[in-house]
């Protein structure tokens, strides 16, 4: 891991001072908070880069941390350990990360470089370019400028993301869309950093790509699969292509 980053651990039982001790997570300065709302208040004064919390210990008050850190914090990564993970309940969270406890520390830094490097795509999104394109005057993500980048048409669009048609034509930027749209934007953000342009965007999507077994990314897409092509297109910007 190239980068120093700072993260407040909800640790009321001290498990993680073994890590702590052997270094494990080279690269992590950790503070640790014994409560929920020493945490929280960790989050306010020290602006810390992300947030580690261990459901194994938690368990659903883990959850509901999470969900109030989103609501407070709305661009604080989380990263979540987890003994038997439920992957399904971070797929609509681009900036949280799960990974199986007991952690690999080489697998536990990647993933951590790999959230925070969303995190960098969220608030630094590229001038001039994703900011502009597909963004309306309302400050939000429009749904038909998603759809004229990616060349897709509005009903494949609103079948992706499971919106109405008539809907999606009327309030293409409506805020009850903007979660499912994030993953376009995350492709977005890394095809045109990789490609340069919008039509480098679209030829990767319409080439076959040896991650997918050849197949085209831009089908996987329109099968629903918006939030695995992100993460191969962030993995290809961090050097770890699929």
């Amino acid at each position: 891991m190239n980068e120093h980053y700072k993260a407040v651990v909800l640790d009321p039982d001290s498990c993680l001072e073994q890590i702590k001790k052997d270094n494990a997570l080279i690269g992590l300065e950790l503070t640790n908070a014994i409560e929920p709302n020493e945490l929280m208040n960790s989050v306010t004064l020290n602006k810390p880069d992300l947030v580690i919390l261990d459901l194994t210990t938690l368990g659903n008050s883990g959850k509901e941390l999470t969900a109030h850190l989103r609501k407070t914090s709305p661009l604080m990564p989380v990263f979540l350990f987890c003994t038997n993970p439920n992957w399904t309940e971070i797929e609509n969270d681009p900036l949280v990360e799960m990974i199986r406890s007991p952690i690999d520390p080489a697998e536990a830094m990647y993933r951590i470089e790999k959230l925070m490097h969303k995190v960098t795509l969220t608030r630094y999104r590229l001038p001039n370019l994703v900011t502009e394109q597909l963004y309306s005057d309302n400050g939000r993500i429009d749904a038909r400028k998603v759809a004229e980048m990616f060349d897709l048409s509005i009903p494949d669009l609103a079948h992706i993301i499971g919106s109405g048609i008539p809907a999606l034509y009327k309030t293409p930027d409506a805020r009850s869309i903007q979660q499912q749209l994030i993953s376009f934007e995350r492709i977005a953000c890394g095809l045109l950093k990789l490609t340069g342009s919008v039509k480098g965007l679209r030829i990767w999507l319409n080439a076959p790509n040896r991650g997918l077994d050849n197949e085209l990314p831009i089908k996987y897409i329109k099968d629903g699969y918006v939030d695995d092509i992100a993460a191969i297109v962030e993995d290809a910007l961090l050097g770890h292509p699929s």
